[in-house]
């Protein structure tokens, strides 16, 4: 795939755009959620985006797709650093809240996660598509496919 020269779409980022999409990584199939029907204003610094984006890499390269789903399709992300992640989930899951902070430290020893619970969430993959919708190459797609739509995001892990 080209690239378009005014976008910011990274190299590491997989978009699928298409219903049938084919799956990766041991043929895990791409997991579909309703696409919430609201404005999402992206208040995020870049440094938050690229901390949970390694983070998400990280548990790709792991083969923990089960992990990388939810924080995918069931975490907001509220705030991020290098050595913090805030994260908003609907309610406590203490097994859950355990598996992300063991994956954490086993990326950074001093990586702290902060956990909030609220019923109303933005997952990550919303605001990562609402963020590639604005962008040159899927502005050009829409123009000529006027149905078009991410149906996945897949982080590919750091290359050594």
């Amino acid at each position: 795939m080209q690239k378009d020269p005014g976008s910011s779409v990274r190299d590491d980022v997989v978009v699928a755009v298409r219903d049938d999409v084919v799956a990766k990584q041991n043929d895990v199939l791409p997991v579909k959620v309703e696409p919430i029907h609201r404005s999402i204003e992206i208040t995020l610094k870049d440094e938050a985006f690229e901390a949970y984006d390694n983070f998400l890499k990280f548990l790709h390269e792991k083969s923990e797709m089960d992990l990388y789903y939810t924080l995918m399709n069931k975490v907001e992300l509220c705030e991020g650093s290098e050595s913090k992640l805030v994260l908003k989930i609907q309610k406590q899951n203490p097994k859950l809240e355990q598996e992300i902070k063991t994956f954490a430290k086993e990326l950074n020893e001093t990586l702290e996660i902060i956990f909030q619970f609220s019923e109303n969430i933005t997952p990550y993959k919303e605001i990562l598509k609402h963020k590639i919708m604005k962008e040159g190459v899927m502005q050009k797609l829409a123009k000529n496919f006027a149905d078009v739509q991410i149906t996945d995001i897949l982080m590919q892990p750091n290359s050594n």
